[in-house]
């Protein structure tokens, strides 16, 4: 059997009989070569029509803002707009963090990585301990609400 793996989503090449087959006789796993294929928006097993400019606008902060391909699964934002402000407000991050430490500027790569570890993680974390149930979500939706927050005038400092 031979599967194709994008993202969450498995497709099959060959074989399809014998996935019928294993299914009628509730198998729980089947051997099979499965290749596997990146792509820069993680595609994930719930994904719907009604996603796709959902998923565009994240390929394009993704392009950006190249972040670890294993953090991508835990990317969701349910509008469009909110992955437009993500990019502009981590780019602005990493402009404003040159300047004060007087460094040059790094690789999308490098400031991707930077961005994550000193800014995204820990102030989901100061969010999470000020209000438990702040940022329930993903990781990056509870950052991309502390932006809002912040763009209200409120602090997400300690």
């Amino acid at each position: 059997m031979k599967l194709v793996q994008l993202g969450e989503l498995y497709f099959v090449i060959d074989g399809h009989h014998r996935i019928g087959a294993a299914i009628r006789a509730r198998l729980t796993t089947v051997e099979a070569d499965v290749v596997g294929i990146r792509t820069i928006a993680f595609a994930s097993a719930c994904l719907r029509p009604h996603h796709l400019a959902t998923k565009a606008a994240e390929r394009r902060f993704l392009e950006r803002v190249p972040l670890d391909h294993a953090i991508r699964p835990h990317l969701w934002l349910d509008d469009p707009e909110h992955w437009s402000r993500l990019t502009d407000a981590v780019e602005a991050w990493g402009f404003r963090r040159a300047l004060d430490t007087r460094t040059p500027t790094p690789s999308r790569e490098q400031l991707a990585a930077v961005w994550w570890s000193d800014e995204v993680l820990p102030t989901v974390r100061r969010m999470r301990s000020r209000d438990p149930r702040a940022g329930d979500g993903q990781i990056i939706a509870s950052y991309s609400w502390a932006l809002r927050l912040r763009d209200r005038g409120a602090s997400i400092r300690p």
